[in-house]
């Protein structure tokens, strides 16, 4: 599986196709333009925000999570916008982020097809009750 880490920053604006990354096969063409991914630490968990310029066929992103990178679990859907060429912009606030977190988004198209788009990686701050001082 092909992995990149993004690290508070953005991502140039990178075109990712169906067939690279797709786990079932689709008949029609369903991809993403995705502009930029980005995630940040608050004092109560960490904002995720992405940017898409074009969508096609995509039924929506769910937001997977990891504490250790290879494990993942969804922890939200957000839903996307079908097809369009006009750029969409999403957000997510995950409240349960502690540590080191590692965060994918995976794009869902209507026919049930996916592809996993990059991966993130935040350093969330550690509530003060939580603090080891």
């Amino acid at each position: 599986m092909l992995r990149f880490v993004v690290r508070f920053l953005t991502l140039s604006t990178v075109l990712f196709c169906m067939a690279t990354h797709a786990q079932t096969a689709s008949t029609d063409e369903a991809y993403v333009a995705l502009a930029k991914f980005s995630g940040g630490a608050t004092s109560r968990g960490v904002i995720l925000r992405w940017v898409t310029t074009v969508e096609k066929n995509n039924s929506g992103f769910e937001i997977e999570r990891s504490d250790d990178n290879v494990n993942f679990e969804t922890i939200a859907f957000i839903k996307g916008n079908g097809t369009t060429a006009e750029m969409k912009q999403y957000g997510f606030f995950d409240r349960g982020a502690y540590g080191r977190v590692y965060y994918r988004l995976k794009r869902i198209s209507y026919d049930g097809s996916f592809e996993y788009l990059p991966i993130l990686e935040v350093e969330a701050r550690v509530p003060k009750a939580l603090s080891m001082k």
